[in-house]
């Protein structure tokens, strides 16, 4: 088996977990009993199987799409319908370089965005009947696009969200020419007199009404940064935990869970007191929760 590309938890059933392939497959396993897979869709386009860089499929569940690499001069992006387990077809002209990021919007099933390594979004309705008449809008980052997730102002209204290469986050609407906010690690680290080591942008998350991002630094440091507001404020250090520079992490009611370059995965929640590395606890005092291991 090749380099797994994406994993994700099935919305309707607990127990199954989705994982996309370079061999240019999804795989669906039971938890329960994970010696094969329980389901397998199978990148298979106009006779050759595509490598697929990742996936997503939509809130009811009901359409598995995945991206590829570049193959030639094409990148595509594959659809399933998990009732016939069968290939519906794709789309592959609207980007120029391998497809890194595909989310279904989470309330709108035929909602759909991609991103790539060609710096662009696009935002598709997948009821239209070809991809000319999918394609709702394209948004221009100007720099390969690494994650993509669907938020919320401070209003209400919705966002795309886009981190990219270069460690920059930009929110756009989808109607605008260019993003509304940009958020670089400069913004975030010129609110302390000392450095403050960011390598690392690992992602941006609504939770409990506001927009949260978290970085890390190479030496293991994670930060977590309420960037609701103009001004961004760190409300969390993650200390004493990681070796080396986390890379994803993951929110929930209790804890954070952070999986980093050194092979450990760490799950946070708050203390009152804990030990905090000399870095840390400078950033401390200007923190309103301080959370470690």
């Amino acid at each position: 088996m090749q380099m797994i590309t994406g994993v994700r938890f099935s919305i309707c059933n607990p127990n199954l977990l989705y994982n996309s392939n370079m061999d240019g497959s999804v795989r669906v396993w039971d938890m329960r009993n994970i010696r094969h897979p329980v389901a397998k869709f199978v990148g298979n386009h106009e006779g050759k199987v595509k490598p697929l860089s990742c996936f997503d499929f939509n809130c009811s569940e009901r359409y598995l799409c995945a991206g590829t690499e570049l193959d030639e001069e094409n990148a595509y992006l594959l659809f399933w319908d998990f009732r016939i387990n069968k290939i519906l077809g794709g789309y592959w002209e609207t980007h120029s370089d391998d497809i890194t990021q595909i989310r279904f919007h989470p309330a709108r099933p035929n909602t759909l965005m991609s991103g790539a390594l060609d710096g662009l979004i696009n935002v598709f309705d997948i009821g239209q009947p070809d991809e000319d008449e999918a394609l709702q809008a394209t948004l221009n980052s100007e720099c390969a696009v690494n994650k993509l997730s669907w938020v919320k102002d401070r209003n209400g209204l919705e966002q795309i969200s886009c981190i990219t290469t270069d460690e920059v986050v930009q929110l756009w609407r989808q109607e605008d020419p260019k993003p509304q906010r940009i958020i670089c690690r400069k913004n975030l680290s010129q609110a302390f007199v000392d450095h403050v080591p960011i390598d690392h942008i690992l992602d941006n998350v609504i939770f409990d009404d506001k927009m949260y991002a978290c970085t890390g630094a190479s030496s293991g440091l994670g930060l977590v940064w309420n960037i609701t507001n103009e001004i961004p404020e760190l409300t969390a250090v993650l200390s004493n935990g990681h070796r080396d520079l986390p890379r994803v992490v993951l929110f929930n009611q209790e804890h954070i869970v952070t999986g980093g370059e050194d092979g450990f995965v760490c799950i946070w929640k708050p203390e009152v007191e804990c030990p905090v590395p000399e870095v840390a606890m400078e950033i401390e005092n200007n923190s309103s929760l301080n959370i470690n291991t």
